[in-house]
């Protein structure tokens, strides 16, 4: 790497360390922290995990039945 890609990229790395914050200033542009909420149940992640349980003992339940053998009485003639 020549000695000025080095800078430029050095350059460009300092100047996205000053926009995100991250070069130790106190100043955060476009930071809000997540309201949270005390007591609160997440009602919307229950449901994608009742359904996606429901689903897997579907599908559990479906390989089980498909697997199963069921014996045959044989009539002798």
């Amino acid at each position: 790497m020549s000695p000025a890609a080095y800078r430029a990229l050095m350059l460009r790395s300092e100047a996205l360390d000053r926009k995100s914050g991250l070069d130790g200033s106190s100043a955060r542009v476009g930071q809000v922290a997540p309201a949270v909420v005390a007591g609160s149940f997440a009602w919307a992640d229950f449901g994608i995990g009742a359904g996606v349980a429901l689903g897997l003992v579907l599908l559990a339940t479906g390989a089980l039945v498909a697997t199963r053998r069921i014996p045959r009485t044989r009539v002798s003639s």
